[in-house]
């Protein structure tokens, strides 16, 4: 099956969605009031994947795609979207795993995608040498499948093997495979899971963290997981031992790890009990133990052992100043693990009346931090002291 352009996807997803709206509400509209709800009268589109759901979404994608295609625009805008996507000049987006710069790539002549590498001298030269390490449209074929990349996450710090997430379609459930990079291919035995919903993080390099649904029907109201196993290396999924169990009324459960170029990792479960309003956990050997940390906060990073931690709203703390909104601080990881019931955090950025925070990232031994200063950018460079201090410099802007 061809994939449309994004530019077309996007648009008919937005009216076919507008399309729906429309029906549900005026169909609300004509129902008089009544003691009880209504049945909803398009809940069999919750089989996404039955004949009678695939007929409506393709009914109403041919209404869209008339509407667009009457319009005198539409041709120009599809070929100017076309020359976008399938552009070879594209400035390619890298990461860096294993000391190799990686790029997922698409085309006219990859229009599923290569996973690729090539070496950070090479990455700088104005044609670099890429090498594939992964070819989605190969293994579509191979396969049967009409498979979609959904990332990569690497066991680190050697970065050797990764759990890469394909998706059937695009779709958001995903299967899980595990890759050897060294090998270049999929791990022989290797961790596999089958398609669904669900997070992993590497807890080691012989278990995985997985939030999925392990059980029919173990899945919060909006969709997604809240119950996370602990499967390990050679052993059935059915054999994986529960770590941390959320609810039906939160958003999701997820795993993730947090790893330093000074060999201190940290293994965490997020539970989101809204949107906006977190709560985390500190996985030890004891179990997950929840940190006493604001709803509206998120873990961005790990350096030289701290914790880095963006704040969306004010850290209020008995006998002790108030940590603003938008403010970065760290959290000794030694002092955490130990359980210490008073966490001490430590100021490293707070905003000025006419800055925000944009991003941050860790290097090996610094933090970098991305803002903007009057609308004007400024990207800052922090570097953690033995007294836990945060001396910092402006690197641009």
């Amino acid at each position: 099956m061809k994939r449309p352009p994004p530019a077309f996807l996007a648009a008919t997803a937005l009216a076919a969605a507008t399309a729906l709206a429309a029906t549900v509400l005026a169909q609300a509209a004509a129902q008089p009031p009544a003691q009880a709800p209504a049945e909803d009268p398009f809940i069999w589109l919750e089989q996404a994947h039955s004949d009678r759901a695939m007929a409506w979404v393709e009914a109403e994608n041919a209404k869209t795609s008339a509407g667009l295609e009457s319009n005198p625009l539409f041709h120009t805008l599809f070929d100017d979207a076309r020359v976008i996507a399938e552009a070879k000049d594209r400035i390619p987006e890298p990461t860096l795993i294993g000391g190799q710069i990686f790029n997922f790539w698409q085309d006219a002549e990859h229009e599923h995608g290569i996973w690729r590498h090539t070496s950070q001298p090479d990455f700088q030269a104005p044609s670099p040498q890429w090498r594939t390490v992964l070819d989605l449209d190969a293994l579509s074929k191979a396969e049967k499948g009409n498979w979609f990349w959904k990332g990569a996450i690497c066991h680190e710090p050697l970065e050797r093997r990764c759990m890469v997430s394909l998706s059937d379609g695009g779709e958001d459930a995903v299967t899980l495979r595990e890759f050897d990079l060294q090998k270049g291919g999929f791990a022989d035995g290797g961790f596999s899971l089958p398609n669904g919903k669900q997070d992993v993080a590497w807890a080691d390099a012989d278990s995985l963290l997985v939030a999925r649904e392990w059980k029919s029907g173990e899945i919060t109201r909006s969709g997604y997981a809240f119950v996370v196993r602990r499967v390990r290396r050679g052993e059935p999924l059915d054999a994986a031992v529960e770590v941390f169990r959320g609810t039906p009324d939160d958003v999701g459960v997820t795993p993730f790890t947090l790893t330093d170029g000074s060999g201190h990792s940290a293994v965490l479960i997020q539970r989101a009990v809204s949107i906006f309003e977190f709560e985390f956990y500190l996985v030890r050997d004891k179990g997950p133990s929840k940190l006493t940390l604001p709803m509206k906060a998120e873990f961005l990073c790990l350096v030289d052992g701290r914790l880095i931690l963006s704040l969306h709203e004010d850290w209020k703390r008995s006998g002790a100043p108030t940590l603003p909104q938008g403010s970065l601080v760290s959290l000794d990881l030694a002092a955490v693990a130990a359980n210490q019931r008073r966490l001490r955090p430590e100021l490293i950025y707070a905003p000025s009346s006419r800055e925000a925070f944009v991003e941050a990232a860790a290097t090996r031994g610094h933090l970098l931090v991305h803002t903007l200063d009057n609308v004007n950018a400024r990207v800052y460079s922090y570097t953690p002291e033995p007294n836990h201090g945060w001396p910092g410099r402006q690197r641009s802007g």
